[in-house]
């Protein structure tokens, strides 16, 4: 789970619906349960782009969740469910070849 969180001036309750409406058309144009046509092909251009790409990878298993307030800020986690452990107590990536390890500094 990555969680991320900002002080800033939050999205309003219709803006913020309009993008949670988004998102789980996209998660279920993902699944094969939905065709996807989006509204306005420049409108959450960035956010529909990087959970495509997620769901991609991960499928159902991935879940973004959006919460905001006007005036006191937006929260944002991802979540990524992961695959039961091996005998070696290893994680399973989702997709072998598209595993990296990432190092932060």
């Amino acid at each position: 789970m990555l969680t991320v969180q900002d002080n800033g001036t939050g999205i309003p309750p219709a803006r913020l619906e309009h993008i949670r409406s988004e998102l789980a058309k996209l998660a279920a144009f993902e699944s094969g349960t939905l065709s996807y046509r989006q509204s306005n092909p420049k409108d959450l251009f960035g956010l529909r782009n990087v959970m495509s790409r997620i769901l991609i990878v991960y499928g159902q298993r991935a879940e973004l969740q959006i919460g905001s307030t006007e005036g006191q800020g937006t929260t944002t986690t991802l979540i990524l469910r992961l695959e039961k452990c091996k005998e070696n107590h290893e994680l399973e990536p989702p997709h072998p070849g598209l595993h990296q390890e990432v190092k932060l500094a």
